[in-house]
């Protein structure tokens, strides 16, 4: 399940690094008997605050319920 959205950073972020990003957070894991990673609160809110409060605080501006009009790459990197 989103193997293929998440290939590229597990490949850049190995698990160690993975679960140490989120150790820092206050998020603690827990493995599964096949090997799956899971969050010890049983809860894919607390990943998903985590992600969010990490964008926040590099200075990501989240926008809900908004459609996106447009999504232009800029040629240093990134979009507008």
């Amino acid at each position: 399940r989103g193997g293929r959205q998440l290939k590229e950073a597990f490949q850049k972020f190995g698990v160690p690094d993975t679960i140490n990003w989120f150790a820092q957070r206050g998020v603690t894991l827990k493995t599964e008997a096949d090997g799956r990673m899971f969050p010890t609160t049983d809860s894919s809110e607390t990943i998903a605050r985590a992600l969010e409060d990490a964008a926040r605080r590099a200075g990501v501006r989240i926008f809900t319920r908004t459609a996106a009009e447009q999504i232009t790459p800029l040629p240093e990197g990134g979009f507008a």
